[in-house]
């Protein structure tokens, strides 16, 4: 696979095979030089061929993209996400591909703990199809301890997820107390992860100067929980990559970048949404909001692109495939209008145009749930009773104190945010609402719902 498409790649670029798609007059920014310079870019598969400014690659059948009055970026990167949040990664990425995400790393402890092996594998397997590349975090242990956790969480699993093609590192590694006490059992884990070549993903939340010390000699290589300057600061002097947050949870980005603004560097400073949820998603925007935040606290243009794009592909040891418009990597493609709004006017993901003007253009199709949560225990098939209302709530069938397969009814005093939207010939597949009605997320099918 590999050798062939190098070949069919050079081939393009030599002027000696014809491009799938050509991307014509647009202005290139490049995060490698810092430059802004015109620019075509040859597709050809999923992949860039050729930068430059030669169109002997054009031929009768190849696609033209215009670019003309246009500034093209790479497609942005998320490094640390949660895309179980109240929907599904699928759903996550049809809605964030038009605002320019064509990669997330994201946690696997919703799909590992409820699926098992066999279910991560299956998932992965089939997000890997999509426009929208997932890689993952792989989960090390529960975000509490507990007596059986060397069976929930065996070597012999999380070796055995790490060798997957598409996973990036472990973590998020939330129990340092455990790393900085020495805990063999879980140390053990996480040795997997250089044995391995890949990263050990951090959080270290509230861990100060000196415990920070002993976290980055155990091996946690970055960190996205400061919530202070100083924090940030704190890590960053400690050699931990950063990933400044700004999410529901936790608003704190224009705070984090100001004493990188004020010194004027900014090393490999990465943005992340972390946990943020689909109404916060929707009313703000993805990592093209973070873009903007950085841009309105006095990031330049080039230093706040890169912050999503070549540096999280870089710390991730994936810069040959992601991160910038260069030869050989994915052909992940913005085009923006202006410099100054990163939301885009065109996405191109994996060589093709996926979105145009907000709207997306291509299919993200749903993995199979009904296979990844196949136990009884991962469906939740059990009936519970509500405290409040004494109401059986029967989970088998998705109702609530009515038929099976009915849409649930809560009450007014405890209607959630997030109401249902029901499609009775489907009743596995449903979707959410935000109290406003302006998006409809379909949520994850865990549960009796798969």
């Amino acid at each position: 696979m590999w050798l062939r498409e190098r070949v069919k790649l050079t081939a393009v670029a030599r002027g000696a095979a014809k491009a799938d798609r050509y991307v014509r007059g647009g202005l290139l920014l490049n995060v490698y030089t810092g430059e802004i310079h015109p620019a075509q870019v040859a597709i050809s598969g999923e992949r860039i061929a050729y930068v430059g400014v030669r169109d002997d690659m054009v031929g009768p059948r190849t696609e033209i993209i215009d670019a003309a009055g246009r500034t093209l970026v790479p497609g942005y990167i998320e490094p640390h996400a949660h895309p179980w949040n109240l929907a599904s990664p699928a759903a996550l990425a049809r809605h964030v591909l038009p605002l320019g995400t064509t990669t997330i790393f994201g946690d696997t402890l919703t799909v590992y703990e409820l699926g098992g092996l066999g279910g991560f594998e299956t998932a992965a397997a089939a997000l890997a199809r999509g426009p929208l590349k997932f890689y993952w975090l792989i989960r090390p242990h529960g975000q509490s301890r507990t007596e059986d956790e060397a069976r929930r969480f065996p070597v012999g699993a999380i070796r055995r997820m790490l060798g997957n093609p598409w996973a990036a590192a472990i973590g998020e590694v939330t129990r340092w107390p455990d790393v900085l006490a020495g805990r063999r059992d879980l140390l053990e884990r996480l040795a997997l992860a250089p044995a391995a070549g890949k990263r050990i993903e951090g959080h270290t939340a509230g861990a100060g100067p000196e415990k920070l010390a002993g976290l980055a000699a155990a091996g946690i290589s970055s960190d996205h929980e400061p919530i202070t300057a100083s924090e940030a600061l704190d890590r960053a002097r400690q050699g931990i990559a950063l990933m400044l947050r700004q999410s529901s949870l936790r608003p704190d980005l224009r705070g984090l970048l100001a004493p990188f603004v004020k010194a004027g560097a900014f090393g490999r400073l990465m943005l992340t949404t972390d946990g943020s949820t689909p109404a916060f998603v929707a009313q703000h925007g993805f990592v093209d909001n973070l873009v903007r935040l950085a841009l309105e606290e006095g990031v330049p243009p080039v230093e706040a692109y890169r912050m999503v794009t070549l540096n999280p592909a870089s710390y991730y040891g994936k810069d040959a495939d992601l991160g910038g418009i260069a030869p050989g990597r994915y052909a992940d493609i913005l085009l923006l209008e202006d410099l100054l709004e990163p939301r885009p006017a065109a996405v191109i993901a994996r060589g093709r145009l996926v979105a145009r003007a907000g709207r997306l253009l291509a299919r993200v199709p749903e993995p199979p749930w009904r296979r990844i949560f196949a136990t009884g225990r991962a469906r939740f098939d059990r009936t519970w009773r509500s405290a409040r209302s004494g109401r059986a709530i029967c989970t088998r069938r998705c109702s609530i104190g009515g038929a099976p397969g009915s849409p649930p009814r809560p009450s007014p005093a405890s209607a959630p945010r997030w109401t249902a939207s029901p499609r009775p010939s489907r009743p596995t597949t449903r979707s959410w609402r935000s109290a406003g009605g302006a998006r409809r997320w379909p949520a994850p099918s865990i549960g009796c719902c798969a």
